[in-house]
């Protein structure tokens, strides 16, 4: 099912033989081989959009595809959130994976890029990291008619739709909870690591980041 659902979202986003940064963990004298890969780490550091869950998409398909005997696979993120349809392509992606995905705010997962977190078996945190949870936004700077008006208002309660299931599956925020602070910007929460356990949203805490064979980053700018 992993393979068949990764596929079709490949197809969608245009994917071909782009990939993220990679890089092998190993010795010089002994490279370690695809079947010796248990262990897989991605750094999301990037804004929650088409091209980066394009990379991100690939490098889970890459995985299931290449490593046949990963039994563990850790996405890292640090993101201010993005692109709406992008975020829920991943979190489909993500859920998708034959392998459970384990998810790590490694120092903010904010707005779109929450739905990425989400979909993590298991999602940790660093002790100083924060969670950005508000309304979904639309940006149109031009003059608009009524009609346009509607569709952007309709538009926008989709997005907001997402949010309130996702956030019902992986918090323990109530409907009405849920609702406030997805109805007015004024009610958007900041949330610690440790109200993230509290609230079900993160499942722990960790003091040091996971040690992998196979490493991939994810970034908006590779110019520096």
């Amino acid at each position: 099912m992993g393979k068949t659902i990764l596929a079709a979202l490949m197809m969608s986003l245009g994917i071909a033989t782009a990939s993220a940064d990679e890089v092998v963990i190993g010795s010089v004298e002994k490279e370690i081989g695809k079947d010796e890969v248990a262990s897989v780490s991605i750094y999301f550091l990037a804004d929650v959009s088409m091209p980066s869950v394009n990379e991100l998409v690939l490098d889970l398909h890459n995985i299931e595809m290449n490593y046949p005997n990963v039994k563990n696979i850790y996405l890292l993120i640090s993101s201010y959130g993005g692109d709406m349809d992008a975020g829920y392509i991943a979190y489909q992606a993500i859920r998708s994976m034959p392998v459970p995905v384990t998810t790590i705010n490694l120092s903010d997962v904010s707005s779109a890029a929450t739905m990425l977190y989400c979909a993590g078996t298991r999602r940790l945190g660093v002790d100083s990291s924060y969670f950005l949870l508000h309304p979904a936004k639309i940006r149109d700077s031009s003059w608009q008619d009524p009609t346009a008006i509607s569709q952007l208002l309709q538009e926008n309660k989709r997005y907001n739709s997402l949010f309130k299931k996702i956030y019902g599956s992986c918090t323990s925020f109530n409907e009405s909870e849920i609702e406030a602070f997805l109805n007015s910007e004024s009610n958007r929460l900041y949330i610690s690591q440790e109200e993230a356990i509290s609230r079900k949203l993160s499942t722990g805490v960790i003091d040091k980041l996971p040690t992998s064979e196979l490493v991939y980053t994810i970034r908006d700018d590779y110019s520096n």
